[in-house]
């Protein structure tokens, strides 16, 4: 099937069954009321969350810090344990935790956050790309990022000892990915492995989670292999790889997200021309195969200057 523009995606054949099991990998409930949030940075440092409106979309921006100018790149994620997400921020190569306070009061949003932890060593600033997911299924968001050198993929798995973050060495995780600009992670396609949805010149393209090989120790480790860029201009054979969509040179921002509810992981894009965030609703019935999509759904321009949506 011919890949589409950005104002329409890949358009799924009429169906109504969905497949089991929740969006999951990673959650941003930061007003705990079981529907995920959109956090993003605001022009002037503030760290702001956007409420879910509880249909198919965001409310108002909520300010729940302050000072957030200087980050290099922040998102947000369960990496204490508690079930909430924290946001973490790297400031000149050290990634630093912000702890979900386990409360959130519209009328005094600033206690959302409360205490910090450092997340790992320090070099982080070597790496760009950097996204947030559980590979490997203990609960815990981990770290996948890009070495900016080599174009090499790697994952960091989070831990808990002893009530304090700990952060195992790095797993290679593929080569060659030099040649994209933005990268998400989410289980697309239901089949339990994390998929990497990638812009690659102007196409969103789907990388599809193999399981990775028997474990040679009892430790913790990704579910999925290690997994090496396409080519570009020549395809990999399904279901490794699928275009999503043509025309993402559109689009200055995407992020998945379960938009509209339905535990399916969704795709955000914000176009460059006027700041339009639209969404994409994962209509997908089948489990293991390939991945289709509604057509677009304005959100409004409430975030075109906004940066690090998550």
């Amino acid at each position: 099937m011919a890949a589409a523009a950005l104002t329409a995606l890949a358009l799924a054949p009429a169906a109504s069954a969905a497949p089991d099991g929740p969006f999951s990998g990673r959650d941003r409930d930061f007003t705990l009321d079981a529907k995920e949030d959109l956090l993003s940075r605001k022009g002037n440092g503030q760290l702001a969350v956007s409420p879910h409106n509880g249909a198919t979309g965001y409310g108002l921006p909520v300010a729940i810090n302050n000072g957030w100018n200087n980050a290099h790149w922040l998102s947000a994620g369960d990496v204490t344990g508690d079930a909430k997400p924290d946001v973490l921020a790297e400031v000149n190569g050290i990634i630093t935790a912000h702890k979900h306070s386990g409360a959130y009061s519209a009328a005094s949003p600033f206690g959302t956050l409360n205490g910090t932890e450092q997340y790992g060593g320090w070099g982080w600033n070597f790496f760009d790309l950097k996204v947030l997911y559980d590979e490997d299924g203990n609960g815990l968001v981990d770290v996948t990022a890009r070495e900016t050198a080599t174009g090499k993929m790697f994952v960091w798995l989070t831990g808990i000892e002893n009530g304090k973050i700990v952060v195992s060495p790095a797993f290679e995780m593929g080569s060659g990915w030099g040649v994209i600009d933005q990268l998400d992670i989410a289980d697309v396609n239901f089949d339990g492995l994390s998929d990497w949805v990638v812009r690659q010149g102007t196409e969103l393209v789907a990388y599809y989670g193999q399981p990775a090989p028997a474990a040679k120790s009892a430790g913790l480790a990704p579910k999925r292999a290690a997994t090496n860029a396409a080519t570009p201009g020549v395809a990999a054979a399904a279901p490794l790889t699928q275009v999503l969509s043509g025309g993402w040179d559109l689009a200055n921002a995407f992020e998945i997200k379960d938009v509209n509810l339905d535990d399916k992981p969704d795709l955000l894009g914000r176009l460059a021309s006027n700041g339009q965030l639209v969404a994409f609703h994962n209509t997908t019935t089948e489990v293991g195969g390939e991945t289709w999509y509604s057509g677009q759904n304005p959100l409004g321009t409430t975030w075109a200057g906004d940066s690090f949506l998550s």
